[in-house]
């Protein structure tokens, strides 16, 4: 009754004048009520209430009237009902909202330290306090609770060196000290030095380990700075180079322009990525050539205890004491054959339970851990609703830790295989594949041959000021999107469909169900098998259309080999980003193949698998607000990706500068008010209308446009 109470309180507060509700006093009392009853829910533990806690933050935002009732209260709910929702609490500390939080964020770090730890760290790298010592304040009780634990931080310390030193270097040339580079040297301020200097001295500290002292280090914090022989001979290679061309302290860089700057880090990056191929430093594989202190990590060594990540899910009451800790990694590490080597450790645990999780390094996994937020509640939606629930529909999910902006964990999927293996897992398919592939691209590059030849088309790109460097690329082959933009200018659409089909007929009409047929000792194994993975597939791909996910390639579905569904895994490019900066724009809502369709024949996409889409997408339809309230943090706390987005859009921003907090909100609020017009059933047409690039951005989208 209270959450109901709540909820049309909420919709009248909504409606913005719309049904009557236009003084500042009416408000003040709708928000009042609206904070009343979902605490008072929450108390009696309501699963409703809990799901509609960002809203809360929202309102509290808005109304500082109802600030008070906020505080009276959360002081009645349980701490762990919180904690679904600490990377929401955590991100709000540096904002005005953050006196409300403060006494609630305490309550978790005393009750549940190890929920919030991690989110903890993420954000308080990126707070800016403004004349504020108060939030200071809070925020350095805070740290010091958590960081009683030095276990902490080490781990995130000793998970740092497994990323190859050549890619953290790249990273760094390619981070924020790039645009600090490019202020002339006589027009840097002590501001800017400042900032120059310390961003090398973190670069020094994490790509050849020399100490530069950090803010959080303790005695035992040492022993995790002990590095590798990996680390070793980069550092005994690399170190005297790096201070000869920067400085010891960075004395050098402070007066180098950004001619030089780039010259020199592109040079410096290339030999890094030569010694680590020569010395196959990339292909070691045991975890004492990264950090012996994690190698030889014993629990008996330590008074503290370290839990395994990812146990505080936040719907049940968390039992720390039950808890499974971390009592040591396994020696051998697993690695990615993908560009940042990602690799996969072990984790033995107290209940003598191995635990998987990939280590991720040099991309800000806040991104992906609310998406998979956002497919938890969007699974409790189609839990409660009848046709959805009969179809046993959910989106198989996963745990995401980012341990810093630029660090994570996710969990490790057993039993499940990418895509692409599981239709070239055999010989035949395998080559078919290939072949296919190589026929479509020799196309390609014969058409762009062609174009480039022809006068007119280089004047048309010039027109409209097509970088001739990605023109140039075509020719070495280096650039296989720019390859594609000048075929779709060159060739009309049925030479490029006709070619299409001939390349689609190198492969076996069937070759992807020939690998559910391989998992099937039946025909009715098969069925069930083929109903699964159309069942998943379908809710997968409606759930990402809402998010505006794309650059779904073979890589980025996987199998499982146990129940046949689909998972949706690597949500680098979500809210349109992929229609937005790849080279070649995303068009498609999703992914449906050939290969794919004919999994499901006789009915192909008409049977099961559309009946899924429609269900899936009208109870997102019938129940926006909880998906939109959640979408919140993204504008509180953007992503380090979304930053950048924002600075490239601003065109009013000194190089150098951070970006103002207009600019800055101005480009989540355009991405989540595209998510709310497709909840509510808005046509395509305005989703592509507001996230299309210019024609400069891609060949291709001349073509297409």
């Amino acid at each position: 009754r209270r959450v109901h109470g709540a909820l049309y309180a909420d919709r009248l507060l909504s409606a913005n004048g719309s049904i009557g509700v236009n003084s500042d006093s009416d408000k003040s009392i709708l928000s009042c009520i609206v904070v009343k009853n979902l605490l008072l829910a929450m108390k009696h533990g309501s699963t409703d209430a809990r799901q509609w806690f960002p809203r809360l933050i929202q309102i509290v935002r808005d109304c500082t009237e109802s600030s008070s009732d906020f505080q009276l209260y959360s002081k009645d709910v349980p701490s762990w009902m919180f904690i679904m929702w600490t990377s929401q609490i955590v991100a709000c500390l540096d904002k005005p909202e953050s006196f409300v939080l403060a006494d609630l964020t305490k309550r978790i770090v005393y009750d549940y330290p190890q929920a919030i730890a991690f989110p903890f760290i993420v954000s308080t790298s990126s707070y800016q306090f403004h004349n504020s010592t108060g939030k200071e304040t809070v925020i350095k009780q805070l740290s010091k609770e958590i960081h009683k634990n030095p276990l902490i931080q080490m781990l995130v310390q000793s998970l740092e060196t497994l990323t190859p030193p050549d890619l953290v270097f790249k990273d760094w040339t390619n981070g924020g000290i790039r645009d600090l580079m490019r202020i002339p040297p006589n027009q840097r301020d002590n501001g800017t030095r400042d900032k120059i200097k310390q961003l090398y001295s973190d670069m020094m500290s994490r790509v050849l380990l020399v100490n530069n002292n950090e803010g959080h280090c303790n005695s035992y914090s040492f022993f995790t700075k002990i590095p590798g022989s990996v680390h070793k001979k980069f550092s005994n290679k690399f170190l005297p180079i790096v201070v000869e061309t920067f400085g010891n302290n960075g004395e050098v860089l402070l007066s180098m322009d950004n001619r030089s700057f780039h010259n020199k880090s592109s040079c410096l990056t290339t030999n890094m990525r030569n010694f680590c191929n020569d010395e196959k430093l990339n292909k070691v594989d045991l975890l004492k050539d990264f950090n012996p202190w994690l190698a030889n990590y014993n629990a008996m060594d330590y008074e503290w205890r370290l839990e395994v990540p990812g146990q505080y899910t936040g719907r049940v009451k968390p039992q720390p004491q039950t808890h499974a800790t971390i009592s040591s990694f396994e020696g051998k590490l697993l690695i990615l054959d993908s560009i940042r080597k990602p690799k996969r450790i072990k984790i033995r645990g107290s209940n003598e339970i191995d635990y998987l999780f990939l280590v991720k390094a040099g991309e800000d996994l806040r991104q992906d851990q609310r998406i998979e937020q956002l497919f938890c509640l969007m699974n409790d939606i189609y839990r409660t609703d009848l046709n959805c629930s009969r179809l046993n529909l959910i989106v198989t999910t996963y745990q995401v830790i980012p341990l810093n902006q630029q660090l994570g964990l996710i969990e490790w999927l057993k039993d499940c295989q990418p895509l692409k293996e599981f239709i070239t897992h055999t010989k035949e398919g395998y080559m078919a594949f290939n072949k296919s592939r190589e026929e479509y691209q020799k196309f390609a590059f014969g058409c762009a041959m062609n174009a480039l030849k022809d006068p007119s088309f280089i004047e048309e790109m010039s027109r409209l000021n097509y970088p001739e460097s990605n023109l140039v690329s075509v020719l070495d082959r280096k650039d296989t999107m720019a390859t594609y933009g000048c075929m779709s200018q060159q060739c009309n659409s049925s030479s490029i469909v006709s070619n299409y089909q001939r390349c689609k007929s190198l492969m076996q009409w069937d070759t992807l169900r020939r690998g559910y047929l391989s998992l099937s000792s039946s025909p009715e194994g098969f069925h069930a098998l083929r109903d699964q993975f159309a069942r998943s597939f379908a809710v997968a791909c409606v759930s990402q259309y809402i998010l505006g996910i794309g650059d779904r390639h073979l890589s980025n579905v996987i199998i499982s080999l146990d129940h046949g569904g689909a998972v949706p895994i690597d949500f680098g490019l979500a809210f349109g980003a992929a229609t937005e900066i790849l080279p070649v724009p995303e068009l498609m809502p999703f992914r449906l193949t050939p290969q794919i369709r004919n999994l499901l024949l006789p009915l192909k996409e008409n049977g099961l698998f559309r009946a899924t889409m429609i269900h899936a997408l009208h109870s997102l339809r019938q129940n926006p607000a909880v998906l939109l309230n959640t979408m919140d943090v993204f504008i509180q706390e953007p992503s380090l990706d979304w930053k950048t987005a924002a600075l490239k859009h601003s065109s009013n921003i000194r190089p150098g500068n951070e970006p103002s907090s207009d600019a800055i909100e101005w480009y989540p609020r355009e991405k989540i008010s595209v998510a709310r017009r497709k909840l509510g059933g808005s046509s395509k047409c305005y989703y592509y209308r507001r996230t299309f690039p210019g024609p400069q951005t891609c060949v291709a989208s001349v073509s297409i446009l």
